[in-house]
């Protein structure tokens, strides 16, 4: 494509080397600046080539011309002090962010011009162009109504598919089907049993938040190729995604908060995914409680020291009825005649004809009038397992909440995303810092094709060399 700016600014330079020419004053430096500039323009034929000379060796133009010099030179003032032409167009800043929507109202003479300011052909920059809006068009109809929105949370390999003009795979299906079981799994739950209140709270906190992205990550890694974005395995994704499961449920227990302070129902929220099931408070209970006396009875006292002469064995029966009077504990009912009824029948007895000592032993009743469980019974479950009812919710209730938390927290994050950016996952502050990473990296990448127009067209303007 012939250069449109190169007479003109080559008569510039002739124009003003001319006097010294005339005068024979051309060994001074002024003189071989605008020689070897004008040569190295000469020999160019495109405009790319022209303005990015010009741009790369700038530096010692501008230290040697003064502003009196470049007004006789005014097109090449604009080079030195304008930008390289990289042949990257940015479409939103040259034609506005809404440009697709209006993509055939866009003048061609606009078109032409953003083309040749930028160093490109108009048919390369209109080809861009319909890719973007097919793209953009593509997108419109996966998104759209609520079959739309359905898809992006329920099917969103089929719906990227769509997105990309084709027809869901059989491995798209598969994955999005895998996806859904892998985030409504209840990974604490499991990843803690066993363990105490403070190491289990850990190990719950670790796996509920960790698990669902890491191994959804993982297996679109095994399913998909590199020619699909999610063949590739993203460690920043995993950490999003963690990030999101840590965020998102503390902004529904701070809302479940705001709620209550207000009279307005909202403790489901504010304690959703929290608490402790009765077994595992029982268990730490167990731990945590020093031995009373009254636990054990005289009479298994007195047995167990003479059957083994020490005083362990004691020890041992003390933890055995408490682990008995945990079990009722942790038996359904709201009562602890309920809880007790529930004991007596788990170990194949009758509650009416039978009834339960602060031992945790079950006798048959003597007296018709006598409750399941004794006052002996009730004194220990007040005094030691106070609060149980208040401060714990039934396993089930525990792991049915964490797997909702995992399967909202984790499909929010991948609906929330703008543009599938990772970090936009992040309520509130992500597409900020999404954005933010975004335009640095833009930044980026122009500093680095900059660095190479400079490479690539820079010359030695004292003697006409290439370098």
């Amino acid at each position: 494509m012939a250069s449109k700016i190169k007479k003109k600014l080559t008569d510039e330079i002739w124009s003003e080397m001319t006097p010294y020419r005339k005068s024979g004053d051309t060994d001074n430096m002024y003189y071989k600046l605008l020689e070897n500039l004008y040569d190295s323009v000469d020999v160019l034929d495109s405009d790319e080539e022209i303005v990015n000379t010009v741009w790369a060796n700038r530096d010692l133009p501008l230290r040697m011309f003064t502003v009196k010099d470049l007004e006789k030179m005014p097109s090449l003032k604009e080079l030195l002090i304008g930008e390289p032409r990289t042949g990257k167009v940015d479409l939103d800043k040259s034609f506005g962010k809404d440009w697709r929507e209006h993509f055939n109202e866009i003048p061609i003479t606009q078109i032409d011009l953003v083309a040749e300011k930028n160093g490109v052909s108009r048919d390369k920059l209109l080809s861009k162009m319909h890719d973007e809006v097919v793209k953009k068009q593509r997108y419109d109809i996966a998104h759209e109504g609520v079959l739309g929105k359905s898809m992006s949370i329920l099917t969103p390999r089929i719906q990227e598919a769509v997105e990309r003009g084709e027809s869901p795979s059989g491995k798209d299906i598969a994955g999005d089907v895998i996806e859904t079981g892998l985030y409504a799994v209840p990974y604490g739950r499991i990843a803690g049993a066993g363990a105490s209140l403070a190491r289990g709270a850990l190990i719950r906190g670790v796996a509920s938040n960790v698990a669902p992205p890491l191994l959804n990550e993982a297996s679109d890694a095994i399913m998909y190729d590199e020619s699909n974005p999610r063949g590739n395995f993203s460690p920043t994704d995993i950490a999003v995604g963690t990030g999101t499961n840590i965020v998102v449920p503390q902004l529904l227990r701070r809302a479940g908060t705001f709620l209550e302070r207000g009279g307005l129902p909202g403790k489901a929220l504010s304690t959703f995914g929290e608490g402790v099931s009765p077994r595992e408070f029982a268990d730490q209970k167990l731990k945590d409680m020093a031995f009373p006396k009254n636990l054990a009875t005289q009479e298994d006292r007195i047995a167990a020291s003479t059957f083994n002469k020490s005083s362990m064995p004691v020890r041992n029966v003390i933890l055995d009825d408490k682990k008995k009077i945990l079990n009722i504990a942790t038996q359904k009912g709201n009562t602890i005649e309920e809880k007790a009824a529930n004991y007596i029948r788990s170990n194949g007895k009758d509650p009416k004809s039978h009834f339960v000592t602060e031992t945790g032993k079950i006798y048959e009743k003597w007296d018709p009038n006598q409750s399941t469980a004794s006052n002996g019974l009730h004194e220990v479950y007040d005094g030691l397992l106070s609060g149980i009812e208040t401060s714990t919710k039934s396993g089930k209730r525990l792991a049915a909440e964490e797997a909702l938390k995992n399967f909202s927290t984790n499909k929010f994050g991948d609906t929330y995303a703008e543009s599938n950016k990772p970090l936009g996952r992040i309520p509130i502050i992500g597409n900020s810092i999404q954005s933010y990473i975004d335009e640095a990296n833009k930044e980026e990448e122009r500093r680095k094709l900059e660095e190479e127009i400079e490479r690539q067209y820079q010359i030695d303007l004292i003697f006409g060399r290439q370098r």
